[in-house]
């Protein structure tokens, strides 16, 4: 049996999420170079260090996952196999919705859903099993966090309150551009 090992940033995120203290979104961001998306907490793996099963990702379960891809040749060799690869690593920690990123900006899959990931893995030369039990495993806490979502907001419309928003614009900007500071007016 094997050890995994937290990849950058992760313990101390790790130990956040024990805590109680739940970032929006977690950055795994798969690069060379990690000098973007410094102000989001983000967890940093470098193409060359990649095998599967290496990596512990346990503390993600639940939480928002952002696959942000490198723009560097080392991540993209294979086909794209390693992103792939970490894809399904990510899906089998049981998130509650992963999305897959450019580093330099933009968004690889957006929607989130367990049938657009698998298709995804397989397009980046994933074994088709692989990314098969991915999807399922994924699609169950996936599935999940849309009915708590749900059951949210019914019981807030329920109780005359507008229901929270999602977070997720919030997610949708920081993570699709990697210069984002943040809104000038908050400040």
């Amino acid at each position: 049996m094997t050890t995994r090992i937290y990849p950058a940033y992760g313990r101390q995120i790790a130990y956040r999420i024990r805590r109680g203290q739940h970032p929006l979104a977690v950055g795994v961001m798969l690069s060379s170079f990690w000098s973007d998306f410094l102000d989001v907490p983000r967890l940093c793996l470098r193409p060359e260090d990649w095998a599967l099963g290496r990596y512990e990702f346990s503390y993600l379960r639940g939480e928002r996952v952002v696959l942000i891809v490198g723009h560097d040749d080392d991540t993209h060799a294979g086909g794209g196999r390693l992103v792939g690869e970490l894809l399904c690593e990510l899906m089998l920690a049981r998130p509650s919705l992963v999305w897959v990123a450019h580093q330099a900006g933009g968004w690889i899959e957006q929607s989130g859903t367990p049938p657009a990931l698998e298709a995804l893995a397989v397009e980046m030369r994933v074994p088709r099993e692989l990314a098969s039990v991915a999807r399922t495993v994924y699609a169950e806490s996936f599935l999940a966090a849309s009915q708590r979502d749900a059951d949210r907001a019914i019981a807030a419309l329920e109780a005359g309150r507008m229901p929270a928003p999602s977070g997720l614009a919030e997610v949708e900007q920081r993570f699709g551009n990697p210069f984002w500071v943040g809104d000038a007016q908050a400040a």
